[in-house]
This record gives C-alpha cells, sequence and structure tokens, in this order.
C-alpha cells in the first residue's frame, strides 16, 4: 500500500551515501575497453563519461559497469558505445518502444455513473481508440477529481498523433471522447476543463516511450547476443560488453532483460540483482548466487 516508491526512498535514507549519487546527470559515453593506469597504481577498465544540466563534464573509472538505461535509450544512441557493440542495436535488439499512452479528462461535474470502468464497442476502423475507461473519480482512486481515463497503445497512437510534433492535437483528443458521447449522450457531456496525457514518447529519460515490446522477427538467439548473460544459447563473450581481452567489462541489464518478467518492475530488480551478482563473479569474487527469476525457464520454452 506503501507504492514502490518507498523501497528508493528507503534504501537512499539508510544505506546509500549522497556523495556517491549523482541525480539529474546523464551518461553520454560509455567506454568499455580502457586500459588506463591511476596515480594510485590502480588500473581501470572502463570510464563513463557525464554531462550535468549546467553542461559540466565528469568522467568515472571503473572496474565494471553496469547499464539499466531503457532499451530506447540504447536505440536513440543517446549514449555512444566505445567499441561498438558487437552486436548492434539495429540488427539484434529484440525488443523496441512501445506506447501506452494515458489520457486524463477532467470535467465540470460528473456526468457518468459510478461504476468503475466504463467499456465500449466500436467498429473495428477505430479499434484503440478509447473504447476503454477507466473512472478515476472512483472511490478506489481519486473519488472528487471528475476525471474519466481511457488509453491508447502504439498502433493507435502512431496513427493519432501529428507527424510533425508528435503530439496528440487538441481537436484529436476531443474526439476521442466520441465513446462516452455515444453511451452518454453527446448533450450530456459537457467539455473538459482539462486534458492531461504523459508524452513519454518525447521523453528521452524513458527512452521515448513507455515500455520494451518484442520485435516481430526477433528470436531467442538475438536476445542472448545483445544482453548476454545465456551461454547455454551464446558462448561466454560471444555477445555485447566484452572487451579486448574477452572480459565481460559492461553489462546491460534493466528490465528488458529479465526474458521471463520482461519490463515489471520486479523483473527490473531481479535483472538488477543478476547482473551485480555476475559483476562480482567477473571481479573474483566468490559469491553464493543461487540463481535468479531472471533465468530462462528452459521447460517453458520447450
Amino acid at each position: 500500500m506503501r507504492g514502490y516508491e518507498f523501497l528508493p526512498q528507503s534504501y537512499l535514507a539508510t544505506n546509500a551515501n549522497p556523495s556517491n549519487v549523482r541525480f539529474n546527470t546523464r551518461v553520454t559515453r560509455i567506454n568499455y575497453d580502457e586500459n588506463v593506469v591511476s596515480s594510485d597504481g590502480k588500473t581501470y577498465k572502463t570510464l563513463v563519461n557525464t554531462v550535468d544540466p549546467s553542461g559540466a563534464c565528469m568522467d568515472y573509472y571503473a572496474q565494471r559497469v553496469i547499464s539499466t538505461v531503457p532499451t530506447g535509450v540504447i536505440s536513440s544512441k543517446l549514449i555512444t558505445f566505445n567499441p561498438p557493440l558487437q552486436y548492434s542495436d539495429e540488427q539484434y535488439n529484440p525488443f523496441y518502444m512501445a506506447q501506452y499512452v494515458k489520457i486524463f479528462y477532467q470535467f465540470p461535474s460528473k456526468f457518468w455513473d459510478d461504476n468503475e470502468m466504463i467499456r465500449v464497442a466500436l467498429n473495428n476502423g477505430e479499434r484503440g481508440h478509447c473504447h476503454h475507461w477507466a473512472n478515476m473519480d472512483h472511490p478506489k482512486f481519486f473519488p472528487g477529481s471528475l476525471v474519466i481515463r481511457c488509453e491508447i497503445m502504439t498502433e493507435g497512437f502512431d496513427e493519432l498523433k501529428d507527424t510533425v510534433t508528435q503530439d496528440l492535437s487538441q481537436e484529436t483528443l476531443l474526439a476521442l471522447l466520441d465513446p462516452v458521447r455515444t453511451v452518454y449522450g453527446s448533450d450530456n457531456v459537457p467539455a473538459p476543463v482539462d486534458v492531461y496525457y504523459p508524452k513519454l514518447n518525447k521523453d528521452p529519460d524513458t527512452g521515448f516511450g513507455a515500455y520494451a515490446n518484442w520485435k516481430v522477427g526477433k528470436s531467442f538467439t538475438d536476445f542472448a547476443r545483445f544482453f548476454g548473460g545465456v551461454e547455454d544459447v551464446v558462448p561466454y563473450c560471444e555477445h555485447n560488453g566484452c572487451n579486448s581481452n574477452g572480459e565481460w567489462t559492461m553489462m546491460l541489464s534493466g528490465s528488458a532483460t529479465c526474458f521471463d518478467w520482461s519490463e515489471f518492475v520486479h523483473g527490473a530488480f531481479f535483472s538488477g540483482e543478476k547482473a551485480a551478482y555476475l559483476t562480482l563473479q567477473e571481479l573474483g569474487y566468490d559469491v553464493k548466487f543461487k540463481g535468479s527469476p531472471c533465468d530462462i525457464d528452459w521447460e517453458w520454452l520447450a
């Protein structure tokens, strides 16, 4: 009931050293085949270049790097990988960024009933155009808000958005209320006082989308080559993230890399946990890792 937000906030409050956490800072480049000796005699194998909102650049040297950015960040080339990925995003990344657009309409008064959901049967040509509505004024959500919400998925959003601005126009947003007018009558549906939807498709922090979805025609071998960590399919270091010495110095982690729980919050947690254990093993630590929910369920695949 406290929400997922409670977990990172509690962790930061009790475990994280603020001097070791950087917020609002973008990674611009990951160099994962370095051989730099520092003043203290240490040899570092990775170098991460970053820039903060003021434009100031800062570099970080490390022995290993774990990247958990959305797959859309990789696909949009917001981060340069040096050397280039052995298995390119264009050819091997099995995911693309899908859209899941939630549109919130607030009205001056309530004209709908008290049910939690409003579902409307539409013609096939209008499939995906707000035929499924949530009553946000319901006691389970935000009573008194005078808000109803609909969703548009990738295909519907791509069809309706303006090709120049990449936004839903005001005219389109008002037209999407037609199913509600069909149910309750046009005369009973007033003009909304406010309309809002999060523009994840234009947000680089989210990877220009809501979640990663599997591309048509991609194989599990593509997945294993791009993300690594599946030695049953792709031998050790015949995947992305390995340096010229055959060491796995950069791991592509994040929710998309957890095959059975891809793009779920717990998939993100499990993938980070697995990447941490694999990194410790790469560094020579004797860690007792009993497996991960992100490990491949071969019985299920068969």
